[in-house]
């Protein structure tokens, strides 16, 4: 089981994850607990490749300033 600062990091990163757009969580979800590879995301939400890429990398950059770097260390 995790420390208490796991479990209140993991609730600030689903507390940020919703505040972000339903397709910017979907594309995150998919890419990072499904597996999916950015390309065949693009295919299955029937999006450019490089909207998938520009949404997966301004979703991670809001989520960084949000949470804080702290996180990542």
């Amino acid at each position: 089981m995790g420390t208490d600062t796991d479990i209140l990091q993991h609730r600030d990163v689903e507390e940020n994850l919703r505040k972000l757009p339903s397709t910017s969580r979907l594309i995150l979800y998919l890419h990072y607990y499904e597996g999916y590879k950015l390309a065949e995301i693009a295919n299955m939400l029937k999006l450019n490749l490089n909207t998938v890429k520009t949404k997966i990398r301004n979703a991670r950059k809001r989520l960084k300033l949000e949470i804080g770097d702290d996180v990542y260390e």
